[in-house]
């Protein structure tokens, strides 16, 4: 179903200047924006250094590194629902989502792929490894299997988010159906249900 919502969804990019635009043209530049694909309504605001540090401080402790570089424009886009949901966008693309889990009573970090990639320039947190010939399976739409893994992360818990990767390149993100210590004496079972994945293109 989809969210009803009101009015255009104002928030472009210019490339050029890498600087968010509310029209079809830089003001600046006068070069044609890109528009930002966010989630309806589309309740854009600027990042604050709070968030910024908030967000830094989430994926350090989540992933091993912060996503966020100094200097770098911010803005946040609040998703419908009860509690904390924000897509963060950078260099005119959504990197990820900064959520409060009411579970945790503490707040976490959804990758997508582009924020992946950022973090796995980093020393690595809350992995994946598959093996090769699993790749095509999980291109194609399949989630990860444990006869498919290769290597992993032995901190993961249970429905934690993860990074899949292949020889070092990102494919996917999703969620972790047990933890890491399980996972050791694992043969077979759904490791990570993946949220989004690579295009095969992408890999080849």
């Amino acid at each position: 179903m989809k969210i009803p919502y009101l009015g255009k969804m104002m928030l472009s990019w210019c490339k050029s200047c890498n600087v968010p635009v509310l029209g079809p043209e830089c003001a600046k530049c006068d070069s044609k924006t890109k528009k930002v694909e966010v989630t309806p309504p589309g309740d854009i605001r600027p990042a604050f250094d709070s968030d910024i540090k908030l967000i830094n401080k989430t994926t350090k402790k989540e992933f091993g590194s912060e996503i966020i570089p100094p200097d770098k424009i911010i803005i946040l886009n609040s998703a419908p629902g009860h509690d904390r949901f924000d897509e963060v966008i950078m260099d005119g693309r959504v990197i990820g989502v900064l959520k409060y889990d009411i579970k945790k009573l503490d707040y976490t970090f959804l990758p997508r792929l582009a924020g992946a990639r950022l973090l796995n320039q980093g020393k690595l947190k809350k992995f994946v490894n598959i093996a090769d010939d699993a790749l095509p399976y999980i291109l194609n739409g399949a989630s990860v299997l444990m006869p498919g893994v290769a290597d992993f992360d032995e901190a993961i818990e249970k429905g934690d988010e993860v990074i899949v990767l292949c020889t070092g390149d990102v494919i996917g993100v999703g969620s972790a159906r047990f933890s890491g210590e399980a996972a050791k004496s694992q043969k077979k079972g759904m490791f990570v249900k993946i949220r989004r994945r690579a295009e095969a293109q992408e890999q080849e």
